[in-house]
C-alpha cells in the first residue's frame, strides 16, 4: 500500500478513524520506528503492517473494521 504525504491532509487525525462501510484508517506518528503494525484484537484478531510515509507517519486503510473494534499499535 502506498502512503503519500498528500494523503495526510485527508486523514489528519492520529489513531483510528472510521470511514464507513467497514473500513478504518489508522495513522501513527513514529519518526524513529523502522516499522509499525496495527494489532486488531476484536472482533477478529489480525496483525497488519502500516505503510511508511513522509515525516515519520505510518498509515493504512483496512477493511473489516467497525466502530468499537479493539486495537493497539506495535512499534
Amino acid at each position: 500500500m502506498n502512503f503519500e504525504a498528500t494523503n495526510l491532509a485527508r486523514y489528519q487525525k492520529l489513531g483510528a478513524t472510521y470511514l464507513g462501510d467497514g473500513r478504518g484508517h489508522f495513522l501513527v506518528w513514529a519518526p524513529f520506528a523502522a516499522q509499525v503494525e496495527v494489532h486488531i484484537v476484536s472482533p477478529q484478531e489480525r496483525l497488519l503492517p502500516l505503510a511508511k510515509g513522509a515525516k515519520g507517519y505510518f498509515a493504512a486503510t483496512l477493511e473489516g473494521v467497525e466502530p468499537g473494534s479493539s486495537y493497539f499499535f506495535r512499534l
